[in-house]
């Protein structure tokens, strides 16, 4: 009897001395008046969370900018990990479109009062943080393992362990005014006020115009309006600058005139085998610097589009573009049909924000395709009346076997098929080997800087851009700054 009352005492202390401490209550001077989302709790967040709590790696994925990000809450997947597979994409707005549906794919509330206790995990956070505010230890928010908590429980065992580790992380905490705001609207059930058609009468003309014109059935316009979306589907868009509204080009399945409806592929050259409609759709939240690649759309603007694209005779007769897997990424065959030079003016007509989007890019970590960059680069382009890939018409086709692009693999290729592509090293050389020769023929004296091609922004030279490089992120600036690079990129 002895030794089981032994053993009994032995395995409570082992229970109990693991076990973690309950959480306290969380306390909080309640606000006496009505507290809206828009005008009190978006400010707080935007000055305070939206640093850390936006883009696609959000800590937890759980992202702020919005009131969707905020309700949809947070999950232990991580965006960026090591896979053999590849797994579904969580994109907000776009691989879900209501909480029930967030719910089933893993994401856990954050404003939700938890079971057996007066507080969501939000609350918990701002509580724990103020009245424990000093920053005691290291902090890391790239390399720390987050909790990503989804229960009282796994709350309990990070505070017991990490009483100083609460939000804003490493930061100071909020005001005792923005944390009994911020509480109160919490402990009231969130409620959202955001307001979510405010588009100007101005925008909405253009958007019409817009629209129209990308869905226009001539085959012309089918092919155009296909290439001008697969080249800005990342682009925040704007008509009028005073309003400070932005949209995005997506796919959608219903016509202008009824509300966009995104249709989610992975790829913005996946097919579609129900009918849609280009659209563009208004951009829900706040704009954050490392997702925001602004591109302007006027009446100018359509006018080009109809001289490049429209107006000029193709060589080949317009035919419908097949979504056919293996090359469906690689815009230079796939468009082919398009003549060279139209393309070419295309892409030179608004250079910073393509090169911009191979800076930026869909990623908000990019050290890996970052460690390329030494230090700094300069980007110049050719004038298109010296450019082989306008004047010689073969030159482009001859190198479409050279030329292909990783994403031709597939989206989830296997690890043999990953590794024996890895660099296209022998078509790398092959091309550079093609265009050395070809170029020699054309041009025995060697290139000229006069070949390089003069910009037509009036406000600010295009005519070389200077990319630097910021550790894991990068930044484009107008012009040649710096001292001369030991690379400088000739397209």
């Amino acid at each position: 009897m002895k030794f089981q009352i032994l053993i009994v005492l032995i395995f409570s202390a082992i229970f109990f001395g693991c076990s973690s401490k309950p959480l306290d209550p969380v306390v909080f001077d309640k606000v006496d008046r009505e507290i809206s989302y828009t005008k009190d709790i978006k400010p707080i967040l935007d000055n305070r969370c939206v640093s850390c709590h936006s883009c696609y790696n959000s800590p937890c994925q759980l992202k702020m900018e919005s009131f969707d990000g905020l309700d949809r809450g947070s999950t232990k997947e991580l965006v960026y990990d090591t896979r053999l597979r590849a797994i579904d994409p969580t994109r907000l707005f776009i691989d879900a479109s209501n909480t029930n549906d967030w719910r089933k794919k893993g994401f856990v509330s954050v404003t939700d009062k938890l079971e057996e206790h007066n507080a969501s995990i939000m609350m918990q956070f701002l509580f724990e943080k103020d009245r424990n505010p000093k920053n005691i230890g290291n902090y890391s928010p790239e390399t720390d393992k987050l909790t990503c908590a989804k229960d009282k429980e796994e709350l309990e065992d990070f505070f017991d362990d990490n009483p100083h580790k609460a939000m804003p992380y490493g930061f100071p905490a909020i005001s005792k005014d923005e944390y009994n705001i911020l509480m109160t609207w919490l402990d009231n059930g969130a409620i959202d006020d955001t307001k979510r058609d405010i588009s100007t009468d101005f925008e909405k003309k253009q958007i019409k115009k817009f629209e129209d014109f990308l869905n226009n059935k001539n085959i012309k316009n089918i092919v155009t309006a296909r290439y001008i979306y697969e080249h800005i589907f990342l682009a925040h868009i704007y008509f009028d600058e005073a309003s400070g509204n932005f949209f995005e080009l997506i796919r959608s399945s219903t016509p202008s005139g009824e509300e966009p409806e995104i249709i989610a592929t992975r790829f913005p050259y996946d097919e579609i085998k129900k009918p849609f409609y280009y659209r563009l759709k208004k951009v829900e939240g706040t704009i954050v610097h490392k997702t925001h690649m602004p591109y302007k759309i006027d009446d100018d603007k359509l006018k080009f589009y109809n001289d490049i694209f429209i107006k000029p005779n193709w060589e080949e007769e317009p035919y419908i573009i097949s979504y056919f897997e293996d090359n469906a990424s690689n815009a230079l065959e796939v468009f082919k049909q398009i003549p060279a030079i139209s393309r070419y003016e295309f892409l030179l007509k608004d250079v910073y924000f393509f090169v911009n989007s191979f800076i930026k890019g869909p990623v908000c970590k990019g050290q890996i395709a970052l460690n390329v960059i030494q230090d700094h680069f300069w980007v110049a382009f050719m004038d298109p009346k010296y450019d082989l890939s306008v004047i010689n018409k073969r030159f482009l086709e001859d190198n479409f076997k050279y030329l292909r692009v990783p994403n031709q693999l597939g989206e989830d290729p296997t690890l043999f098929t990953t590794f024996k592509a890895l660099g296209y090293e022998k078509e790398t050389k092959a091309y550079q080997k093609y265009r050395a020769d070809i170029y020699q023929k054309y041009y025995q004296d060697g290139m000229k800087l006069e070949y390089i091609r003069k910009s037509n922004n009036k406000e600010l030279n295009d005519s070389i851009l200077t990319v630097y490089r910021h550790y894991d992120s990068a930044s484009l600036h107008y012009g040649a700054l710096g001292s001369i690079p030991k690379t400088l990129l000739g397209y």
